[in-house]
């Protein structure tokens, strides 16, 4: 059934019946066109026919939620795709809540689009996913439910997106998930998440400045190259702090404070994954502080850089001179 709000709002555009946009509100399954604000609670069953509780299309579509305003999923048919489809170019949702949805929201069509200071609660599939590229996400709160799979994924061939300031919990899977390049993660607050804190997919990526903590798995994970990981707090992560694995290469992971991880604090766990450096990192108290499958116990194979990592008064490697370097 469509929830039809009667408070005024600011002019909108909508797909459909013509009807005076100043007398009808926004209502469920609508396509926003122009700048649009939501003031009050929009409750949207999702169906096969309407699996998107709003859609909005930039450039001239945007949705801002005021006071009350924030969007509910029901969807107990399991039809549903995201509270928000957001598609064209340069679209924006602000503020508000998103509750109880499939995916909170959908980044489509071209890109440039902008999320800013919203909350997505209690998702079953994705909080955010991305489709598009030049996307920012910032200020925003993303908190799962278990059995949810990832709080952001940024998916394949979707380039340049910004991940900036945000809150990432308790998703089934991973709090962010990057299978597109140009990826730049910084100043988040990630924890709690079924897996890993961080995995990427995908190279060129900058992830830096973050805070990983509680995650089940590691806090970062990355199985590519060319990336950078610098600044980033990980601590008290249920396996490693930073893992560097698969074929990954020219990665650098320098300036990061490791602690109190379960397994190991900054880990190269392959054979295959060469080439990086691991430099002026402090990695102490975790099960093992450093470890490089690939160096022998002379650390004379050098791989892989490792300098001037502190692992502390008491700090364990494998080989043990790694910690030495």
């Amino acid at each position: 059934m469509k929830s039809i709000l009667k408070s005024a709002i600011y002019p909108i555009t909508i797909l459909g019946p013509l009807i005076s946009a100043h007398t009808l509100a926004v209502q469920c399954y609508d396509t926003v066109l122009t700048p649009t604000v939501l003031v009050q609670p929009l409750n949207c069953e999702l169906t096969i026919t309407n699996p998107y509780a709003l859609t909005i299309v930039g450039p001239t579509g945007s949705l801002r939620m005021l006071g009350a305003g924030q969007i509910e999923c029901n969807n107990t048919l399991d039809e549903g795709n995201a509270g928000i489809l957001v598609k064209g170019i340069s679209a924006s949702v602000i503020g508000g809540k998103i509750d109880s949805c499939p995916n909170g929201i959908e980044l489509d069509g071209i890109g440039s689009h902008t999320i800013l200071n919203t909350q997505i609660l209690d998702f079953t599939d994705n909080g955010i996913s991305v489709t598009s590229s030049y996307n920012t996400i910032s200020n925003s709160k993303t908190i799962g439910l278990n059995g949810s799979v990832h709080g952001i994924v940024i998916n394949d061939k979707s380039n340049y997106n910004t991940i900036n300031n945000n809150y990432i919990s308790s998703a089934g899977s991973d709090g962010i998930n990057v299978n597109g390049q140009y990826t730049s993660i910084t100043l988040n607050e990630i924890e709690n998440n079924g897996l890993n804190g961080i995995k990427i997919d995908a190279d060129n990526s900058t992830i830096s400045n973050n805070l990983l903590k509680f995650n089940t798995d590691d806090g970062i994970d990355i199985e590519t190259g060319f990336n950078t990981v610098s600044g980033n707090v990980v601590i008290e992560n249920g396996e490693d702090g930073i893992e560097l694995e698969g074929t990954g290469s020219e990665n650098i992971v320098t300036f990061n404070y490791v602690d109190n991880n379960f397994e190991v604090g900054i880990t190269i766990d392959s054979l295959t994954t060469i080439n990086n450096t691991v430099k002026n990192n402090t990695s102490i108290n975790n099960g093992l502080d450093l470890n490089d499958d690939s160096e022998n116990m002379t650390c004379t194979n050098q791989i892989n850089n490792w300098s001037n990592n502190d692992v502390g008064p008491t700090g364990t490697s494998n080989p043990p001179c790694l910690k030495d370097q």
